[in-house]
């Protein structure tokens, strides 16, 4: 019992050492720095959404733009300071819907009925 208390407590340690806190921030409430730098160094890309991300008490901003059908997350710190450009996993962006349709054909054949041996001549 000791022990399964011991790593209960030792799993939730885990997992409030890594929380993170992401929260949705309107585009119009980011700091003129990090609308700035998009302006400048990613001209034509629109934001799409904006996230204030606080990860044990460090504070980034995580971007989502878009220039036609490319998407890219860019990452600034407190200051508004860019910090690195990566693009999204297959997770977090929205895949377009997708339908497919499966067809299945089932065959049965009955069984060929049993045939009598062939006669077989009488042996002298």
């Amino acid at each position: 019992m000791k022990r399964l208390a011991l790593v209960l407590f030792l799993g939730m340690a885990v997992v409030f050492a890594n929380a993170q806190t992401k929260t949705s921030v309107k585009t119009e409430d980011l700091q003129k720095a990090i609308t700035d730098n998009i302006a400048k160094d990613f001209k034509d890309y629109k934001i799409q959404h904006a996230f204030k991300v606080d990860t044990k008490s460090v504070i980034t901003y995580e971007i989502m733009v878009k220039k036609d059908a490319q998407l890219l997350i860019l990452t600034y710190d407190a200051n508004g300071k860019f910090i690195k450009k990566d693009e999204p996993r297959k997770s977090e962006a929205k895949p377009a819907v997708k339908t497919t349709t499966t067809t299945t054909t089932t065959t049965t054949t009955k069984p060929e009925p049993k045939k009598d041996p062939a006669p077989t001549a009488p042996t002298k």
